[in-house]
C-alpha cells in the first residue's frame, strides 16, 4: 500500500527514503515523477536518479519510470545522469527494468523532441 495520500509532502517523500523500506520506496519515483512540476524537477529528478541503482528490480524500474514522468511533465530533464540512468537499464538484467528503460527512453525521445546521444551532449555541456 501507498504510503502516499492526497496533501504529501517532499519531507513525506524523504521520511520514506530514510526509512528504505522497499514496499514504500517503489511508489516514490512515482509520485515525484508525476508530481514534478509541484514538488520540483530537480529535485524529482535527484530521488529518480538515486534510486535508479537500488538493489530492487522494482524500485528501479519504477526510477527509471519516475525519469520517463519527469520528462513528460516538465518537457525537460536537467542531469545528464537521468538519461544515462536509462541508458544503463536498457542492459539490467531484469525484465521488469528494461521495459521500463524503454518506456521512458520513449518518453524522452517523444516530450523532449531529442535522440539519447543529442541530449547527452547538450546536458554535459549545460553541467559541464
Amino acid at each position: 500500500m501507498s504510503p502516499f495520500f492526497d496533501g504529501w509532502s517532499n519531507e513525506d517523500v524523504e521520511a520514506v527514503l530514510l526509512r528504505g523500506d522497499q514496499e514504500e520506496l517503489l511508489y516514490v519515483p512515482i509520485v515525484v515523477g508525476m508530481n514534478a512540476p509541484a514538488c520540483g524537477a530537480e529535485w524529482a529528478e535527484q530521488v529518480c536518479i538515486r534510486l535508479s541503482s537500488h538493489p530492487s528490480p522494482t524500485v528501479r524500474g519504477n526510477a527509471l519510470l519516475g525519469i520517463g514522468h519527469i520528462a513528460r511533465t516538465c518537457l525537460e530533464l536537467r542531469d545528464v545522469r537521468s538519461v544515462q540512468a536509462v541508458q544503463k537499464g536498457q542492459h539490467d538484467p531484469e525484465p521488469y527494468v528494461r521495459g521500463h528503460s524503454e518506456d521512458a527512453k520513449s518518453d524522452i525521445e517523444h516530450f523532449l523532441k531529442s535522440g539519447f546521444s543529442e541530449l547527452v551532449s547538450r546536458l554535459t555541456r549545460r553541467q559541464g
